[in-house]
């Protein structure tokens, strides 16, 4: 645990228009009120490949094991998963967490929040404002529409959509498994 919070210290706010300007491929970004391209793959993927080793042990933790609720919303046509900024707080504030080595300690809600904050640059999830829920069809409630905020900051009563999908690797060899697994049940019917 030799990372300290003041390394990873609160710096002022992101703005998304700070973003570089770039679509790429097929991919037609979402754009939000200012006009710039923030959710390009290729733009994701070089921002969360910069990250540190520690920031990527706090994100794999949040996304596959705190077990944080997530929703499913609407950003740019496309379905995502967002969550509630307490929900992270109440995760690095865990036992769990606390019994994990290579990420910066954690004591409290404030430097949980300065830490959270300092991993938006990084891209792995975003500041969105949720929209109003439309009316719900027969299979539930429909997911809400999401937009990116302008100012990205972390705040645990805001709403942060993910941009990283977690390890690709677990879920490549998983999904190969229980592909596998129907074939061979399919194969010996």
């Amino acid at each position: 645990r030799a990372t300290s919070l003041a390394r990873l210290g609160r710096a002022s706010c992101v703005r998304t228009a700070d973003y570089p300007r770039r679509v790429t491929g097929s991919m037609k970004a979402p754009l939000d009120q200012a006009g710039s391209t923030i959710l390009g793959t290729t733009l994701i993927m070089d921002r969360q490949k910069t990250a540190p080793p520690e920031v990527r042990n706090v994100v794999n933790f949040l996304r596959n094991k705190a077990q944080m609720k997530t929703r499913t919303g609407i950003l740019g046509g496309q379905r995502v998963e967002y969550f509630k900024g307490n929900a992270a707080i109440k995760a690095v504030l865990s036992p769990e967490y606390a019994k994990l080595k290579n990420v910066p300690p954690v004591s409290n809600e404030e430097e949980a929040d300065r830490m959270l904050h300092s991993f938006l640059p990084y891209a792995f999830f975003l500041r969105v404002d949720r929209g109003e829920a439309p009316p719900a069809g027969k299979d539930g409630p429909a997911p809400r529409p999401l937009q990116v905020v302008q100012m990205q900051m972390f705040e645990k009563d805001m709403h942060y959509v993910w941009l990283y999908e977690g390890m690709q690797l677990y879920l490549k060899l998983a999904g190969l498994g229980g592909g596998g697994a129907l074939l061979t049940l399919l194969r010996f019917r």
